[in-house]
């Protein structure tokens, strides 16, 4: 059975393999040192190059947004994930209220003294 893998809109294949783009992501990339804008940290791995104004099929052809370099940012992968919502692990979060009641997300257990 093959898996329904999704597919990058024509708009953004054309735009992230013409030639300005590459020129300017690798410019980007240059300027940033291997440094993430991010954390900070040495870059392992493929530089990401972010657009602070996320690109859509309307805004794709507007230079000042999609090759703007005062929009963009140099990140490691998992600041990129990060700043898209992407690949993150839902966090538990535990409540104790001023009466020492617990709460882990689904009932309440409550500590009697």
């Amino acid at each position: 059975m093959r898996k329904n893998i999704k597919q990058k809109p024509d708009w953004k294949v054309k735009f992230y393999n013409c030639k300005p783009w590459k020129i300017l992501r690798q410019k980007m990339i240059d300027k940033a040192r291997g440094i993430c804008a991010s954390c900070n940290e040495i870059i392992i791995g493929s530089p990401e190059v972010h657009h602070l104004i996320e690109l859509t099929m309307h805004n794709v052809t507007n230079p000042n947004i999609s090759f703007n370099p005062k929009l963009l940012k140099v990140l490691c992968t998992d600041c990129h994930n990060k700043q898209h919502g992407r690949f993150m692990a839902a966090e538990k979060i535990i409540i104790v209220n001023d009466n020492l009641d617990v709460d882990y997300g689904r009932r309440k257990y409550a500590k009697h003294s």
